[in-house]
């Protein structure tokens, strides 16, 4: 419902809806971006997170959930050296924060390219997709899909080509 809420109500004519699935967030988010990017939130945020809870314990609560994460398969245990496993509670609010991390870039650099004012109500994620209402060309898509393609190297998203057909 919450995604439903942001999409725009009216659109200028011409304006392209496309989509850019995240490859697979959980397990290709580094650790260190990832550190990072939970040190930048609470540090924004620090004002709604309980006094008792000081960023050096949320960082180094994260490193251990990061670090100590195993799984069996096959009767064997492991532990994931890369990224988070997708069954544990953390993976979802986890991701989140790691993309909205390079989200702030994203705004930047397509500030440079094209609209400087574009801005985050053309862009919805929507757990690993990203919706964006583009009011670019439809030549420029490739362009955007690049820049959301370096906004980490370990981070790639990728997109359908698809053609709508209009029936009066």
């Amino acid at each position: 419902m919450d995604f439903l809420k942001h999409i725009p109500t009216t659109v200028s004519e011409g304006t392209i809806l496309a989509s850019f699935d995240i490859t697979n967030p959980y397990t290709n988010i580094p650790h260190t971006l990832g550190l990072e990017a939970v040190k930048h939130w609470v540090k924004r945020h620090s004002r709604c997170i309980n006094e008792h809870f000081k960023t050096d314990f949320i960082i180094k609560a994260t490193r251990l959930v990061l670090e100590e994460n195993t799984f069996r398969f096959d009767n064997k245990i492991y532990q994931q050296k890369k990224g988070l496993a997708k069954g544990t509670k953390f993976a979802p609010s986890y991701a989140n924060l790691v993309i909205g991390y390079l989200e702030g870039n994203l705004y930047k650099e397509v500030g440079k390219i094209f609209d400087p004012n574009f801005k985050e109500g053309n862009v919805k994620l929507y757990l690993d997709d990203y919706f964006i209402f583009w009011d670019g060309s439809k030549e420029d898509l490739p362009t955007f899909h690049n820049i959301l393609n370096t906004l980490h190297p370990s981070i790639k998203l990728t997109t359908e080509k698809a053609t709508m057909n209009y029936h009066s």
